[in-house]
């Protein structure tokens, strides 16, 4: 069990027996990778469980203790599977009195279909009919100013303020300066260094 493969399903049939019930396990491999064991009291509904493949291998008082916690709880099992066996049984006599007989909430469901019907012929009404004025759009109450247009001319006038120049003897040519837009950075401090090669 140690070594076999992470991806496929070992039966390893019954290893044990405790009140009466024969003790089956399994190697199930695991989404993740990991492989798990699944121990299960034979024949017995909802009597298995899963542990880790190292968990299992080293057995101990946990392991034999899960096993016999699952003995214990066999009454309520039974209780809880009898009930479920209610259930279904309900459900299955019901389903078996409604065959052949009319949908029990078609009166309803015909008439939401006249109401969809109205309701859709009302939408291509207003489809049809083209509206005398167009709607006005609500104006946008905006808490900044508003930002001047991007245009070629504003990308070309740009001037960048501050900066490392390629010759520092160079002067720049005073431009002036662009009216200001929202794509403008911020003003540099003179620091008094200059930064040349």
């Amino acid at each position: 069990m140690q070594y076999a493969g992470r991806h496929q399903v070992q039966d390893y049939g019954v290893i044990g027996r405790i009140g009466g019930f024969d003790i089956s396990c399994e190697l199930v491999p695991e989404m993740a990778g990991d492989v798990l064991v699944r121990t299960s009291l034979h024949g017995v509904p909802r009597g298995s469980f899963t542990v880790t493949r190292d968990s299992f291998l080293q057995g101990g008082v946990g392991l034999i203790q899960r096993i016999e916690n699952r003995m214990a709880a066999l009454p309520k099992l039974l209780t809880e599977a009898e009930q479920d066996l209610a259930r279904a049984e309900q459900t299955r006599q019901d389903a078996e009195q409604r065959l052949g007989q009319p949908f029990k909430h078609a009166l309803a469901l015909s008439a939401a279909e006249a109401d969809l019907e109205k309701v859709e012929k009302k939408i291509a009404v207003m489809q049809r009919q083209t509206p005398e004025e167009p709607t006005p759009e609500p104006e946008r109450v905006s808490a900044s100013p508003p930002r001047p247009e991007l245009t070629v001319e504003a990308v070309r006038a740009y001037q960048p303020r501050g900066g490392v120049r390629s010759e520092p003897d160079q002067q720049r040519p005073h431009t002036p300066a662009a009216a200001p837009s929202a794509f403008d950075p911020m003003p540099l401090r003179p620091s008094g260094l200059q930064i040349g090669r």
